[in-house]
């Protein structure tokens, strides 16, 4: 478990929880998508995730539903927890 604070999601409320199996939103080549978190490294601040979602602008960014990519903790623009879906 992770516990993120609000500065790190661009956010002013409190603070969040991340487990393996959230989701988190990021955004890529103006097209904003779900990752279900697979990793989460604390010392590096990054989160592995594979993309939950079907994509429009796979030529812009490369990306496609099941791929595994990593983002930084300063991409999350928003958190789902697995017990809210």
């Amino acid at each position: 478990m992770l516990k993120m604070n609000n500065s790190d999601l661009k956010r002013k409320k409190s603070a969040i929880e991340l487990h393996i199996g959230d989701f988190v939103k990021i955004n890529r080549s103006a097209e904003k998508f779900w990752l279900e978190i697979i990793y989460i490294d604390t010392l590096g601040q990054k989160i592995s995730g594979s993309v939950d979602n079907d994509l429009i602008k796979t030529a812009l960014h490369g990306l496609q539903r099941k791929d595994v990519i990593t983002v930084g903790f300063d991409e999350v623009l928003d958190v789902l927890n697995k017990d809210s879906k």
